[in-house]
């Protein structure tokens, strides 16, 4: 569907978009499922945050992989490594700092993007925030993916 919407729209629009109503959602949940446990005892907001979790990170194998994202990928290639005083550097670098906030909610989507946009201080910063007891298969499994996109010729 992402990718769809991406032939549809600028690939830009599509993913500040999704950025903006995920947060949105996001905050509603909190709100609303403060203590509710559903039938199998698990808490409504762990379960939202997982399909957050989820839709983040095909949003990033969207930003990545497909022809569609291929104007943002070239609008956000080391947009926080290079700096200039311009205009345009401003506004590439605040979509970085949009999408970093969503893509914040998947700790693979957020290296990608980090790593493609040049911002290796902050790749580095999310990696030492992560707390050992965090780290479950899931967590390594998409570790693991990102590796393998790392070692594409995309990454090259």
């Amino acid at each position: 569907v992402i990718t769809y919407m991406c032939k549809l729209q600028p690939p830009e629009f599509v993913m500040v978009s999704f950025a903006v109503e995920l947060d949105r959602f996001v905050n509603r949940r909190k709100v609303s499922s403060l203590d509710r446990s559903d039938k199998q005892g698990e808490r409504p907001l762990a379960r939202d945050l997982r399909f957050v979790s989820s839709f983040v990170q095909h949003m990033n194998h969207v930003l990545l992989n497909t022809t569609e994202a291929k104007s943002l990928r070239n609008v956000l290639k080391d947009c926080v490594a290079t700096v200039d005083d311009d205009e345009t550097h401003h506004q590439r670098s605040r979509l970085f700092h949009i999408l970093l906030h969503s893509f914040s909610h998947n700790i693979a989507a957020t290296l990608s993007l980090c790593l493609w946009a040049g911002a290796y201080r902050t790749a580095f910063l999310q990696l030492n925030r992560i707390d050992s007891l965090d780290i479950n298969l899931i967590t390594l499994l998409e570790i693991d993916r990102l590796v393998e996109m790392l070692e594409r010729p995309l990454f090259r």
